[in-house]
């Protein structure tokens, strides 16, 4: 998918083309993608959300289209990232509707219309739902609880007969023709549904509501597919970006008022930086806004890739200072 992203991208913005693709891109430009193809084509354009660093004011504007848009894995990402970078005020009125929305989907949502049963709410989400609390947030992530709950009601009679088929199966009590398979047909309903209350409920204890206690959460638990496994609230960390060490400094042979002016191909010292990046399986790409940006740096391999991402400032208009982000990784 990448692939078509950048391909995208190189029939909208005017590039310096040195290697297989390069390709630099302003943030303010990724309103304009996703109008035109989509919010996940202007998304998955910086994978780790770092704009959201460098403009408060597009992210913003991104985080508002998500939550009147339909959601996806991507757009929750980055509402989780969203959620670590705004401003408190915007949130709140952001990452509420964005609950509110989730809640009418569950109103909504037919067993037949999924493939693997009810979807469970992702780590991504659930520290969307405990960011940020608010006067407004517990009540509306209980009603996010109720309507998972109400939807359980309608599963609750199998799966009551499914525990029962399934206790019977395990003591091999009097049943053959009853498949492991069949009898989790039954449970899996109520059973995905319980496990979404149950996670709404870890959610409400992060944000100290007295509606989430430990009982309940024992009952759920009990009651979720997972059950048997231990759950503990996933640990996201916000990546100070400020507090960056300084990996190298570039001089530039011109100056230059923003990091979309610069003419990285005539730049001697920059085309050395990205010696080994150079080659037709690799793609370099830049987001920026003024004089701050990413750079992201990309080979392709035969079983995935290897990427290196650094922080760049544009200084005094012809020094451009690296920043090391630690994210150099293999991608299988």
């Amino acid at each position: 998918m990448r692939n078509i992203y950048l391909s995208v991208l190189l029939l909208i913005f005017s590039l310096n083309l040195f290697c297989q693709t390069f390709e630099t891109v302003n943030t303010k430009d990724l309103l304009k993608i996703s109008n035109t193809f989509g919010l996940d084509s202007a998304l998955n354009i910086e994978r780790d959300d770092y704009f959201c660093f460098l403009d408060s004011q597009t992210a913003k504007e991104i985080a508002l289209k998500i939550v009147k848009s339909n959601f996806s894995d991507r757009s929750e990402s980055f509402l989780c990232e969203f959620s670590n970078y705004g401003k408190a005020d915007e949130l709140s009125t952001i990452l509420n509707d964005y609950i509110e929305k989730k809640t009418n989907q569950v109103n909504g949502y037919r067993l037949e219309d999924f493939n693997n049963g009810f979807p469970k709410i992702s780590n991504d989400e659930l520290n969307i739902l405990a960011s940020h609390p608010n006067k407004n947030r517990e009540k509306i992530l209980i009603e996010y609880y109720n309507a998972w709950l109400k939807k359980s009601e309608l599963y609750k009679g199998d799966y009551l007969k499914g525990d029962s088929l399934r206790n019977k199966f395990l003591r091999g009590i009097g049943i053959k023709t009853l498949s492991a398979f069949q009898i989790d047909s039954l449970l899996s309903p109520a059973s995905d549904c319980y496990e979404n209350c149950f996670r709404i409920l870890v959610a409400l204890k992060k944000i100290g509501s007295s509606f989430s206690t430990n009982n309940k959460i024992q009952l759920y638990n009990k009651l979720r597919r997972d059950g048997m496994e231990k759950f503990s609230f996933p640990d996201y960390q916000k990546s100070n970006l400020n507090e960056q060490k300084l990996f190298k400094k570039i001089k530039l042979n011109s100056n230059y008022d923003s990091i979309g002016d610069i003419n990285f191909k005539a730049e001697v010292n920059f085309q050395k930086f990205i010696e080994n990046f150079k080659d037709s399986d690799c793609t370099i790409s830049i987001i920026y806004n003024k004089n701050l940006g990413f750079l992201d740096l990309y080979r392709y391999l035969s079983n995935g890739g290897y990427r290196e991402c650094y922080r760049i400032s544009l200084l005094n208009k012809n020094q451009l200072l690296i920043y090391s982000t630690e994210s150099h990784e293999y991608i299988f």
